[in-house]
């Protein structure tokens, strides 16, 4: 499906529609402004809440890393231990 812009789209409605004054024209594209402003800022909203998401995914996973390399550390440790024990006997 194409999108139209802005632009587009108020020019489609001006060829359908015939716009008698210049205020008319400047209210449409006042209100295909406002209509993409809030669209920005929903937009913009949106990222912002998956970016703080992210950053918490992202602690999380990195937490998980540290866990998981003390974990093969303490069984790298405990390997060698059972390796000492046995070369003493």
């Amino acid at each position: 499906m194409e999108y139209l812009t802005g632009l587009e789209s108020l020019y489609l409605n001006t060829a359908s529609t015939t716009i008698t004054t210049t205020e008319d024209v400047e209210s449409q594209i006042k209100e295909t402004i406002d209509e993409k402003d809030n669209l920005i800022r929903r937009q913009l909203k949106e990222i912002m809440d998956l970016k703080r998401e992210l950053d918490i995914v992202v602690s999380e996973r990195d937490s998980l890393l540290c866990e998981v390399n003390k974990l093969k550390f303490e069984l790298e440790v405990a390997g060698l231990k059972k390796v000492r024990d046995e070369l003493r006997r």
